[in-house]
């Protein structure tokens, strides 16, 4: 909102984001000047705001996590993974229902030797590999 009063010209600025409102008014000998210190005043309380929600949510890594075959059996994480034993990468996923031709495709189309996926006839996790050799293999639980 611009308003003029007598000789000073005043400048209100709102801006709604995510919850909250910000809020900054300023006045001036003329409307620019009150526009730019509203607009420096708002821009200082979004710097302040994104730099609360910075030191509150620390972003998660997306590298994954590496661990030893004795610190799987152990509860606690190690300190520094070992340099001379086994070293394991946890890899975390998703099994998505689809039929097994549906899951041979999706192997044909990715570049990747694992697929994890929920049989839709059987609702069975099921897991096909494509072995050194370039055959597939399904790997299906015991009943």
């Amino acid at each position: 909102m611009l308003a003029l009063e007598r000789y000073r010209h005043l400048a209100e600025i709102t801006l709604q984001v995510k919850g909250t409102t910000l809020r900054a008014e300023a006045a001036a000998s003329d409307f620019h000047a009150a526009v730019d210190l509203a607009l420096e005043n708002l821009e200082q309380q979004v710097r302040r705001r994104k730099d609360r929600i910075r030191a509150r949510k620390p972003r998660a890594s997306r590298r994954p996590r590496v661990a030893s075959a004795a610190s799987l059996l152990r509860s606690e994480p190690p300190a520094e993974p070992p340099e001379d034993g086994p070293v394991f990468v946890i890899r975390q996923i998703s099994a998505k229902p689809m039929s097994l031709d549906e899951a041979l495709e999706q192997m044909r189309l990715r570049g990747d030797s694992l697929l994890v996926f929920t049989n839709a006839r059987s609702r069975i996790v099921n897991v096909l590999h494509r072995r050194a050799d370039g055959a597939l293999e399904l790997v299906e639980p015991a009943r």
